[in-house]
């Protein structure tokens, strides 16, 4: 399970979050929570998992890439290299399904709480299918573009609603606040 520090003791601490510890003579508050902890905001947990994938399938690609080179350099058998190269692809392509898996989990949980229709299960232009993670299908480079312009259309349409109520009060504040200074000399 990931871990991550939280740093905002005193409010975890009347919640009752931390526990206080003594090493030496120090006194020391500790609180680890969970990546899946509720106190994080979605976004953060989502964008927090993508990058710990990402890193991952960073990391697992160069040490593919020095293996597969000091290979190279031992003289070993072709055959041997190329089963590294294919033991790296597949690394790389399941390191990438997860991040596909993740990205569609991330836009569906969006696009169902702004109550936008996902796209049809049946199109495969908008699903691809999944080979090493456990969706049957995860959402297609076409999907996650246009379930992104959606969810994109309608946040602008939610601010758009607001925009000219917040002007107008905007301009009333201003308003009295002149004839506040006028009635006031």
């Amino acid at each position: 399970m990931e871990e991550i520090v939280v740093a905002d003791f005193r409010s975890l601490h009347r919640r009752g979050y931390i526990s206080t510890t003594m090493r030496g003579d120090c006194r020391q508050n500790i609180f680890v929570c969970t990546c899946d902890d509720y106190m994080l905001p979605a976004s953060i947990k989502y964008q927090w998992k993508r990058n710990r994938l990402l890193a991952k399938q960073a990391r697992t690609g160069r040490q593919f890439n020095l293996e597969i080179e000091k290979a190279h350099k031992n003289g070993e058998a072709r055959d041997k290299i190329e089963s590294r190269r294919a033991d790296a692809y597949f690394e790389y392509s399941y390191a990438q399904e997860q991040i596909d898996e993740l990205v569609t989990n991330h836009m569906i949980a969006i696009a169902k709480k702004l109550m936008i229709e996902q796209p049809e299960y049946s199109d495969d232009s908008m699903w691809a299918e999944a080979r090493y993670v456990g969706r049957n299908k995860i959402l297609s480079e076409k999907g996650i573009a246009k379930l992104r312009s959606d969810i994109r259309k309608e946040r602008n349409e939610r601010v758009n609603l607001w925009i000219p109520w917040i002007t107008t009060i905007i301009g009333l504040v201003g308003a009295l606040t002149g004839l506040m200074a006028i009635l006031m000399k």
